[in-house]
């Protein structure tokens, strides 16, 4: 009889634990999609240059004011910052793919998803019109911030090379 009570007392708080943690999960799934849902309405579309798009990175190189090249650039030093390998094809993942859903009933820390989430919202860049242009061979991108601001994102062996070029006039 003592046993019973005492697997009964145990079960109960097994039982106990278990929907209070429960209970944590819901919460952080809850701030977690309400980081998410924001950062993903900004996701960019990838677009494969075209003439017009090599044309325009052309006139952009020999008519507009370059305002910084650095390499490695604060998205990359950002990315390495939190551990995630700063190359252009990571980059592009970011800024081009929905967040992770959260899993509800994944046992393990969450922290690699708050760390996307920050990574996310400090490189999420705010796009003209919702692109990011890609080579073909996907060693370089563009991103139009606006009429005047455009960033050049080049691979090099050193890393990715962020270049920010401004057009005065269309600003």
């Amino acid at each position: 009889m003592n046993a019973r009570i005492a697997i009964s007392g145990i079960l109960g708080i097994l039982l106990v634990g278990l929907m209070v943690g429960f209970a944590g999960r819901l919460r952080a799934r809850a701030a977690y999609e309400e980081s998410r849902k924001p950062l993903d309405a900004l996701v960019l579309q990838r677009q494969v240059y075209t003439a017009d798009t090599l044309g325009f990175i052309e006139e952009v190189k020999e008519t507009w004011e370059q305002m910084s090249s650095t390499l490695p650039g604060p998205y990359a030093e950002l990315m390495a910052e939190h551990g995630i390998e700063p190359a252009l094809a990571n980059y592009l993942r970011m800024v081009s793919e929905p967040l992770p859903k959260f899993p509800l009933l994944w046992p393990f820390s969450d922290g690699d998803l708050w760390t996307l989430v920050e990574v996310k919202g400090d490189t999420m860049p705010m796009s003209l019109d919702g692109i990011a242009y890609v080579s073909v061979d996907a060693t370089q991108a563009m991103i139009r911030f606006s009429e005047g601001l455009t960033i050049l994102l080049e691979e090099e062996p050193e890393g990715v090379r962020e270049t920010m070029f401004r057009n005065a006039a269309l600003l």
